[in-house]
């Protein structure tokens, strides 16, 4: 996911925290393909990655508030913004990817007229961004991936209507509304595994579709609001971070795996990843703010969006990629930093300064 944070790089550390969540998006994707450790609680601890995307989602809601919350702005130059930061690399990642639709084609129920109408509709409601909001379509081309930038669109559609909104509030009415959206953002996991009759689709529904999403983006939205109205907000978010973080890591290690579609964790990721956006935001650079830290979190959008591409590649490269799991891992991680830095430096900053440039309103 790729915010800009204002002026570039004032709040370097959270562009640097940017790739650490790819990254342990990324190990996730590794370890259920080719578990790097079978030892039960780094297994647990990895096979939950997916819980980055809770810090994706705030992390967005945070830098946006940072970036506009107070300032005057257009609302073209707010959606051409948007628009130039994600889209150019998310199209180029699906349409290098549709070589793959020929291995995931469904099941055929009217033969050739089923293929026909699936390959329409995966191509129109990708490159509309709305293909999360269908479940059935979570699995094909690069949407494994891409899924989470339809939810990012939906965010963005959102945004200046939830910040005008927000920002009109104190501090009581934020905290309560940062707990109202606590508890929705877990009701859907929690009643997928209490009740007998759950939807097939529950992974694609409770953890990919927007709406079921949108108060992790809200909370950032409301965390970087508080921590501006409430200075014990901002005083103890580091100790917090701290407890929290400790707290997380014996969790997902331990049982992490007993609660159900990853967003089951959001009663301690969404409290972890509030406290540590406003501590790197109050505190300094920090080691997430090192020079190679901020370069790795500049090339982590696209080290996201084409992670599948260079698995998939190097899964046909290495036929015996199951049982080499640090080896398969290894050699992904450095195709996929050379693809990401490629394209960060050769089209997706090229695009977004030329699409800035002539679309944007001086």
């Amino acid at each position: 996911m790729n915010e800009a944070v204002a002026g570039g790089d004032d709040l370097p550390a959270l562009t640097g925290l940017r790739f650490v969540a790819a990254f342990y998006v990324f190990l996730f994707h590794i370890q259920i393909r080719a578990p790097i450790t079978e030892q039960p609680f780094l297994a647990s601890l990895l096979g939950q990655g997916a819980v980055g995307m809770t810090l994706f989602f705030m992390l967005s809601g945070f830098i946006l508030t940072h970036r506009y919350a107070g300032k005057a702005f257009s609302d073209r130059n707010f959606i051409v913004a948007r628009f130039s930061r994600i889209y150019p690399v998310y199209v180029a990642s699906f349409i290098l990817a549709l070589p793959m639709l020929y291995f995931q084609m469904g099941q055929l129920r009217f033969g050739i007229i089923s293929a026909i109408f699936q390959i329409i509709i995966i191509v129109i409601t990708a490159l509309a961004m709305i293909q999360a909001w269908i479940p059935m379509l979570f699995s094909y081309v690069n949407n494994n991936a891409s899924w989470s930038l339809s939810v990012e669109a939906f965010f963005y559609g959102m945004f200046v209507l939830l910040l005008e909104r927000l920002s009109a509030l104190g501090a009581r009415s934020l905290m309560w509304i940062a707990v109202v959206l606590y508890v929705f953002s877990m009701l859907g996991p929690i009643s997928y595994y209490v009740f007998e009759d759950r939807p097939s689709h529950g992974l694609q529904i409770f953890y990919a579709m927007p709406i079921f999403r949108l108060p992790e983006f809200i909370l950032g939205i409301v965390a970087y609001l508080a921590m501006q109205a409430i200075p014990l907000v901002r005083r103890h978010a580091g100790s917090a971070a701290l407890a929290l973080l400790i707290l997380a890591i014996l969790y997902l290690g331990a049982v992490g795996g007993k609660l159900p579609i990853f967003v089951g964790h959001n009663w301690v990721m969404i409290p972890l990843v509030a406290a540590v956006l406003i501590s790197l935001s109050s505190g300094g650079r920090g080691i997430f703010g090192k020079k190679y830290f901020v370069y790795l979190g500049k090339i982590s959008y696209a080290f996201y969006c084409f992670q599948f591409h260079a698995i998939y590649i190097v899964m046909y490269a290495m036929p015996g990629f199951r049982g080499r799991g640090w080896e398969f891992m290894s050699v992904s991680l450095i195709l996929l930093v050379v693809i990401s830095a490629l394209c960060f430096h050769f089209y997706e900053e090229p695009s977004r300064k030329f699409l800035r440039k002539r679309y944007a309103v001086a």
